[in-house]
């Protein structure tokens, strides 16, 4: 686990900060991080049956509108900021 939290850490997080530029870059690269880390756990080092049975289409499909909310928070205005605090009526079910 030492050697893939390093590794993302130093290598990834970095790249993605530099990658995404602009104010909060770190913040938002780590937001990235985090999801990319959850899913590296999730599917292969304790795979959880539903995250591991994902298709690339369908970890594109659930983890491609984070990943994009992560990359551009900055950019969203205070006011739309609200949106993503409130909780979901239901939870998105995931196909197995």
């Amino acid at each position: 686990m030492r050697v893939l939290r390093e590794y993302l850490e130093h290598e990834v997080l970095g790249r993605i900060a530099e990658y995404l530029g602009g104010p909060d870059a770190t913040e938002r690269a780590t937001a990235a991080v985090a999801i990319i880390g959850g899913l590296i756990y999730t599917r292969y080092l304790n795979p959880l049956r539903p995250s591991a049975r994902l298709t690339a289409a369908d970890v594109h499909r659930i983890l491609g509108p984070p990943l994009r909310a992560a990359s551009c928070w900055s950019l969203v205005t205070r006011r739309d900021r609200r949106i993503f605090r409130r909780p979901r009526a239901e939870p998105v079910p995931i196909r197995v």
